[in-house]
């Protein structure tokens, strides 16, 4: 691939220096800042009486004075504006001064920095000829004869112009020397094959058209086909008379000979009319048309072919009124009927104030070019559609050629690959010792097959299988390398995969609890054989519960990829994350000297999944509960230390959650009191013998019952001592029971309700506490369904308490279930209202049907102002809804009283009356008692 000769912005790239050396002209590149002349052509070495270039950079030019340092300055400063400058200079060859108009356009250096590039031309004492500045610009840009020769002085290739002063031989051997009127001569060029030497010089020239003077250049190459080293020649004629009257005669009647000599066809147009000025005479050798014909524009276009010919007009028009250098392929009609395949190139010259003056150009058949590359085309397409991927090195490994089928292996386009060598895609998963291996077998056997790892451009790891095959050149040497590669990272994949889906989590990738307890085993023996301590960390994520149930399951999923995320980032590598199921995981930290570093690890994964995580758009908080267990105080096993962990969990869990615990000796205690209390639960459940209280609600103006609460008591059998309800609905909640308990209160309460019906007053309502768990996890409306299936009386008389702790009635998700709970008839109260824990945006018309004030703010009404507006703000709220206000835990005369002038109408507590046997309460409501109302 031929790098680019411009930037974007017009200026020449270094790659252009290899057609400025071919130039008769002087051109260098020059840079203000050192200063110094970073490269220069044959003519310019000669114009600054230098030997080579290495003797020219040496000079010292940091004497230069203040009008040329300006004067250069002030060119730069033009080129980096986009135009181009000419000034005239003098220079003094042999103490002789030479007047020369310099061109300065810029030049882009390795490094990226902008310099100059100088070309220089004789000024013209008097009128010259037009046609000597039309030559002079065309040569600038036309190939001169160029031959590329071997070792042997075989003609490997030549160019149109070196065909013509030469013509076509087969391929001898000396025709090199069968070129030169001097065998000395061809010895000369040959030395150009030692490396550094290269040759400049005139020499006479056997050519077809006798002996010729020949300015030629020779220097070591290499032959793109086999890679040897090679002898390239560029040259052009000089025959004419060094004693021409005048250094401008002798330059005109050169650049004649040279133009009337070369293949290509040479043209002018002026610009901004764009008309035709000049067409060199070789237009009617290539075109078989007389070259009058060609100066109008319109018998140019319509030769050629009706494909190309929109195209051709549009970018030549466009490329010239924009003044911007150009290359156009197309096809054009010969005058015999036949297509040719024309390519040609021009460029705008400007004038000193930048605008385009005229376009110059050169033309040449690219017939034959164009049918080689359609041959090379169609060979190409068995490589290029091959499954395989193919690439081909040099004897230096270099590639020079590959297939689109390894591009697409490897990730790397071709452009990337081509001059480098193959370990560029190493992986480092194989060492120097293997690719020692590879060489010494094929250089032994000449081919080598095996299996390798290697890396992609964007990174990635790919396993390929690899046949390399040394292809030898005519004299036996291995020149090339033919390499064929076959992805087979799947089938290694496929095996690796099976093996991690043992050992890792499907969902998060972690490893799961197989891999955790294999190194907490590797653990526990590295900890006895080298005296080191390390920590099992068993954790729960806080709140997963609600967003599984409130986005879902996909979300859930999300949220638990992220947490695993998280956890990994905030631990060593050495460390272990893993999940054990659902919201479960457990982190291994090695080599942790006490409680103080387990510590600050346990605060830093705390604080991780303490910050707000977003899925699908949602901001999502959650927290998590930790249990520390430490290696060796708290034990010595990895079985202790895993239950020792769980126990330290169920202790943060119990103390509010969102926090980490360490195991302690009396956490053991715990764990079997909770184990024991669980126990005890599903026996009372399945022996049917929950007891139940009963706490009268009133009417705060006459003391009418308007209602009751149903609370559930457990005495326990092992101790004879109640078990408070929020303990054993805490338990019911973590070990599963809830929905269990929760039927058995629902089918007590109906029981009772169906034996009251005789004495039930209007608008009686039982009320039941209904666990938000069952709310979210979605169970609460199947359950109440099961259990008020036929009785919708009993459902009516029913009111089911959501507290406002963990009620999140903002969420669609859970407004459509308290909408379905109502469909079921029993109404709905929000309990303990008032706890703050409930945004006001999610109290909407429609979803309760009473609010309960919370008992501590009833609590405060006998000493501080600010909970009487704050009950007065809850009821006032309440009457703007429409819904009733009843107030809980009245303990005290004053505190009914306070109520029942801030507007409450109905109350419960131990000032009515105390928590009653259904037995006890049945008499009331039998009796139409009224309780005292304040």
């Amino acid at each position: 691939m031929n790098p680019a000769l411009r930037t974007a912005e017009g200026h020449y790239t270094l790659a252009a220096l290899d057609a400025f050396a071919w130039m008769l002209t002087p051109v260098w590149v020059f840079d203000l800042t050192v200063p110094t002349i970073l490269w220069a052509n044959t003519a310019a070495l000669e114009l600054w009486e230098a030997r080579d270039l290495a003797e020219l950079q040496a000079r010292d030019f940091s004497d230069l004075t203040d009008t040329t340092r300006q004067r250069l300055a002030r060119a730069l400063a033009e080129i980096r504006d986009g135009r181009t400058c000419a000034e005239q200079w003098t220079f003094y060859p042999k103490g002789r001064p030479v007047h020369l108009i310099v061109n300065l356009t810029g030049i882009v250096l390795s490094d990226g920095r902008l310099t100059t590039l100088h070309e220089a031309r004789p000024v013209v004492p008097e009128q010259p000829d037009p046609l000597a500045l039309r030559g002079i610009e065309a040569l600038t840009h036309t190939p001169v004869m160029i031959t590329l020769h071997d070792a042997e002085g075989r003609v490997l290739m030549q160019n149109p112009a070196a065909q013509r002063s030469f013509g076509i031989t087969d391929a001898a051997r000396e025709q090199l020397r069968a070129r030169c009127a001097d065998p000395l001569d061809a010895a000369s060029l040959l030395d150009a094959l030692e490396p550094e030497a290269g040759w400049v010089g005139e020499i006479p020239r056997l050519t077809t058209a006798g002996l010729r003077w020949h300015r030629v250049k020779a220097h070591r190459t290499t032959d793109p086909v086999t890679g040897a080293a090679a002898v390239l020649v560029s040259e052009h004629d000089v025959h004419e008379p060094h004693e021409a009257r005048t250094r401008l005669a002798h330059s005109e009647a050169r650049l004649r000979s040279i133009v009337e000599g070369v293949a290509a066809v040479l043209w002018e147009v002026e610009l901004p009319s764009g008309r035709l000025s000049y067409v060199s005479p070789q237009i009617e050798q290539l075109s078989g048309y007389p070259s009058t014909e060609w100066y109008d524009p319109q018998v140019w276009l319509a030769r050629i072919d009706a494909e190309d010919r929109e195209h051709v007009r549009c970018s030549l028009s466009e490329q010239l009124a924009a003044g911007r250098d150009g290359t156009l392929e197309y096809r054009l009609q010969r005058a015999d009927g036949s297509l040719a395949w024309w390519r040609t190139h021009f460029r705008v010259q400007r004038g000193l104030d930048g605008r385009p003056l005229r376009a110059i150009g050169f033309l040449l058949d690219i017939s034959d070019r164009v049918a080689t590359e359609e041959r090379l085309r169609v060979a190409e397409l068995v490589f290029d559609h091959a499954d395989q991927g193919i690439f081909v090195t040099d004897a230096e490994q270099r590639i020079r050629y590959v297939n689109p089928a390894f591009e697409t292996i490897s990730g790397y386009g071709a452009g990337e690959l081509l001059g480098q060598t193959p370990r560029l895609l190493r992986s480092g998963h194989q060492d120097e010792r293997f690719y020692a291996e590879m060489w010494s077998t094929l250089r032994r056997d000449g081919r080598w097959r095996g299996e390798l790892w290697n890396r992609r451009r964007n990174g990635d790891l790919y396993a390929q299988q690899l046949t390399i095959r040394a292809v030898p050149d005519p004299h036996g040497r291995s020149t090339r390398y033919l390499a064929l590669a076959s992805d087979v990272t799947e089938q290694r994949q496929r095996a690796d995969r099976l093996q991690h889906l043992a050992l890792h989590d499907a969902l998060t990738g972690l490893p799961n609890r197989k891999l955790l307890n294999d190194r907490l085993a590797q653990a526990v023996r590295l900890g006895r054989r080298e005296s080191l301590g390390f920590a099992l960390i068993a954790l729960d994520l806080d709140g997963f519960k609600g967003v599984n149930d409130t986005w879902g399951h996909a979300a859930g999923d999300r949220l638990l990829r992220s947490a695993g995320r998280r956890l990994t980032n905030a631990v060593r590598a050495s460390d272990t994350v893993a999940r054990l199921g659902g919201d479960e995981f457990s982190v291994l930290l090695w080599d942790i000297a006490g409680r103080h570093d387990a510590e600050a690890v346990a605060a830093k994964l705390l604080a991780a999944l303490r910050r707000s995580f977003s899925i699908d758009g949602h901001t999502v908080q959650i927290g998590a509960s930790f249990g520390v267990a430490l290696y060796p105080q708290d034990g010595a096993d990895a079985a202790t230390l895993t239950v020792h962990a769980d126990a330290a969990l169920y202790r943060a869990k119990s103390a509010g959650r969102n926090l980490y615990a360490f195991y302690t000796p009396t956490l053991e205690h715990e764990a079997h009191e909770r184990n024991r209390l669980e126990g005890a639960l599903r026996r009372l459940l399945d022996g049917g013998a929950l007891a139940v209280a009963i706490q009268p609600e009133v009417d705060l103006a006459d003391g009418r019952i308007t209602g009751a609460e149903l609370l559930a008591r457990w005495p326990d059998a092992d101790t004879e001592a109640p078990v408070p309800p929020a303990r054993f609905i805490a338990v019911a909640e973590e070990c599963g029971l809830i929905a269990a308990l929760s039927e058995a209160v629902l089918q007590r309460a109906l029981g009772l309700l169906r034996a009251w019906q005789p004495w039930l007053p209007r608008g009686f309502r039982l009320s039941v506490n209904l666990s938000p768990a069952l709310l979210r996890q979605g169970e609460a409306q199947p359950l109440c369904r099961r259990v008020l299936a036929g009785e919708p009386a009993l459902a009516a008389a029913l009111m089911l308490d959501l507290p406002e702790r963990g009620l999140f009635a903002e969420d669609a998700a859970t407004r459509r279930r308290l909408h379905a709970l109502r469909a079921l008839g029993p109404g709905l109260a929000l309990d303990d209202f008032g706890q703050g824990t409930l945004p006001l945006a999610g109290l909407r018309e429609g979803d309760f049907d009473v609010l309960k004030i919370t008992r501590a703010l009833v609590a405060g009404l006998d000493a501080e102002a600010a909970q009487s507006g704050l009950a007065a703000a809850l009821l006032g709220l309440g009457q703007a809804l429409g819904l009733p206000v009843i107030a809980k835990g009245v303990e005290t005369a004053a505190q009914a009283r306070a109520l029942r002038a801030l507007g409450c109408t109905r109350a419960l507590g131990f000032h009515f009356a105390p928590p009653l046997t259904p037995e006890a309460f049945s008499g009331l409501l039998a009796g139409g008692h009224k309780l005292p109302p304040s």
